[in-house]
């Protein structure tokens, strides 16, 4: 009755297997990790010697850049996963030309959603002045 919903399991065990026979297959959560750690890191120095004016502005481009990271990293892994499950012979050369390949979706993926993000936590905070 569920097996449509428990398969996506048997794939990510597939894919942890692979990858823990080719290691490499990590080299996209590496970067993930640091590149968005500092980027992080550095929004948050950056705002605590800002007016809140100037922080508000920063806040959405710092949370795109963030997203583009997220998402990059995530098509990096992608088209790793993809070039070992079809070729055997995965590489972050070849996934990296993949995934420059989109990068354009993925920085309006990455705007949209560091826009909106902005705007659910400036409501938030709004909302929670109000109550």
């Amino acid at each position: 009755m569920f097996s449509h919903y428990t398969r996506v399991f048997g794939f990510a065990r597939q894919v942890l297997a692979t990858a823990t026979k080719k290691p490499t297959l990590f080299a996209p959560l590496a970067m993930n990790i640091l590149l968005a750690v500092p980027v992080h890191a550095l929004l948050i120095v950056a705002s605590m010697f800002v007016s809140d004016g100037v922080a508000m502005m920063l806040m959405p481009v710092g949370l795109s850049a963030l997203y583009f990271i997220d998402y990059f990293a995530g098509g990096l892994n992608t088209a790793m996963v993809y070039e070992e499950m079809t070729s055997g012979n995965a590489t972050i050369g070849a996934a990296f030309k993949r995934t420059l390949k989109s990068a354009v979706g993925i920085v309006v993926f990455a705007v949209v959603s560091g826009l909106l993000d902005f705007a659910v936590q400036l409501l938030s905070s709004r909302r929670a002045a109000i109550l």
